[in-house]
């Protein structure tokens, strides 16, 4: 009798334990308090890829500025080859992953001007992190788990993207937005200012045209024709 309780109490716990258990208790990394991706609205993530930008920024200034003597030491911390991994971080945890979403959604909505930004801010962060690591993964870096080891593009490859992506966006601003989709106060910059953002392509494929005018690629007439183009002062 004491056996048959005994092994009816252990296959009720079995019982209750499997009910009880499902596949989404062991989903961990799957926070529950948070808007899913579908819920997000562009301006949600634009800000904060912008943000990132600027701290990714940071951080290779404050890796390389020993370097060029810009200062000989900050305060606060340490500053050495080691800050720039904060940069590494910015960029493949917090930017791509996030315009990715955002261009995904500006083709959708068919907000041009938002996928032009997107874009620009593409090649910003694509232009620093090829200058800082030479080779650096892009084509499928933004697999997320899919893809645990990406490829790393030449260097090369990245500054041909970095051309094709402003000449897109250039493209994209200097047209119209029909949209109704605006950025607004999410725009960190500019204020969601198209015309700001049109200068701003223009300068931005100045720098690395400029880079790559002793390389015998780019003839110094085209940067002075995308200076003429971009910011004055």
């Amino acid at each position: 009798m004491i056996n048959n309780i005994i092994k009816t109490g252990i296959l009720s716990l079995l019982l209750v334990a499997q009910v009880s258990c499902s596949d989404d208790y062991f989903d961990v990394n799957t926070p529950s308090n948070t808007a899913t991706l579908e819920e997000l609205r562009m301006q949600d993530l634009m800000a904060p890829v912008i943000h990132s930008t600027m701290e990714g920024q940071r951080s290779a200034e404050l890796a390389f500025g020993n370097y060029v003597q810009n200062f000989v030491s900050t305060g606060g911390g340490a500053a050495g080859q080691t800050s720039a991994s904060g940069l590494w971080s910015q960029v493949y945890l917090y930017i791509l992953p996030n315009i990715k979403a955002i261009k995904t959604k500006a083709i959708e909505t068919d907000a041009t001007h938002i996928g032009a930004i997107s874009d620009i801010l593409i090649a910003i962060n694509l232009g620093i992190a090829t200058d800082t690591w030479d080779n650096i993964p892009y084509s499928d870096a933004t697999d997320g788990p899919d893809n645990n080891f990406p490829t790393f593009d030449t260097q090369e490859q990245i500054y041909t993207e970095i051309f094709s992506l402003l000449d897109s966006a250039i493209a994209a601003l200097e047209g119209p937005d029909n949209s109704g989709f605006s950025l607004g106060s999410s725009d960190l910059i500019y204020g969601g200012d198209s015309d700001q953002w049109l200068r701003a392509a223009y300068t931005i494929k100045a720098r690395y045209q400029l880079h790559l005018v002793n390389k015998g690629v780019v003839a110094p007439n085209e940067v002075l024709s995308s200076i003429a183009n971009g910011f004055s002062s």
